[in-house]
């Protein structure tokens, strides 16, 4: 855990720490400063990376993106900032938060060589279409000449057809549903959906409860399997925290 009280003489210690636990990770808050009544700063370390919620003045105080516009702030991205730490480690930084709150994730560059859950990765399926089990319903992605040759659709059900939503279409019973949106589904009846995505479709079928509850043991074993051999890696070094005249 990051000792706040004793911190080493690289880290700048310009306001009392109060350390906050979380089961399974590690974090340290700080006051946003006086006369700031919102939301306390945040540094937790995971298996996996890191992650900072905090003003942009106090994640520059870490290092992070000094000298570079925020996202929404004028000529900085819209919604997310790449770039690297004082590590060099990979680092986004969004303002998802909002009320001049971002969020910043750090990924250590070890946690891909443990990969992704294979169970969710794209797998061809048919001519031009590829198929992704997700843990509620399977994901089949193509055009829409190599969804209806697969047997997966019926032509003028898609995003853009004649009497059809621009981006989105539900489908139950074959027959698809116009202002689907806050429309209670029937019992028993699977909601297929199509969403557009570039010039393809990404095709959702929902599965059986029993086929949910299979593929979520069976992830949560993957993903416990992953974070064990992470855990098993030392962490790097917390970032230092920089004094005042140090960001410029």
């Amino acid at each position: 855990m990051i000792n706040t009280n004793n911190a080493p003489a690289s880290t700048c210690r310009i306001y009392s720490f109060p350390t906050v636990l979380r089961v399974g990770q590690e974090v340290a808050a700080t006051p946003l400063g006086s006369g700031a009544a919102t939301k306390p700063f945040e540094y937790v370390r995971c298996f996996w990376g890191e992650i900072l919620r905090g003003s942009k003045s106090e994640i520059q105080r870490y290092g992070i993106a000094v000298g570079q516009a925020f996202p929404g702030e004028p000529h900085g991205p819209k919604r997310r900032l790449h770039t690297t730490d004082p590590r060099g480690f990979k680092t986004e930084i969004s303002n998802w938060y909002g009320e001049g709150t971002y969020a910043v994730s750090i990924t250590y560059p070890w946690a891909k060589d443990y990969g992704e859950n294979p169970h969710t990765l794209l797998e061809p399926y048919a001519a031009g279409v590829q198929k992704r089990d997700c843990r509620w319903y399977d994901e089949f992605i193509g055009t829409a000449e190599s969804l209806i040759a697969a047997g997966l659709m019926q032509p003028g059900h898609f995003p853009g057809d004649p009497g059809m939503g621009s981006s989105h279409v539900s489908i139950e019973n074959g027959v698809p549903l116009l202002n689907a949106k806050g429309r209670q589904k029937k019992e028993g009846m699977p909601r297929i959906s199509v969403v557009k995505v570039g010039k393809k479709f990404s095709l959702h079928i929902p599965v059986s409860r029993e086929l949910v509850r299979a593929r979520r043991d069976r992830d949560d074993a993957i993903d416990q399997a992953r974070q064990m051999q992470l855990e098993s890696i030392p962490k790097p070094a917390p970032l230092r925290h920089l004094r005042l005249c140090e960001v410029k």
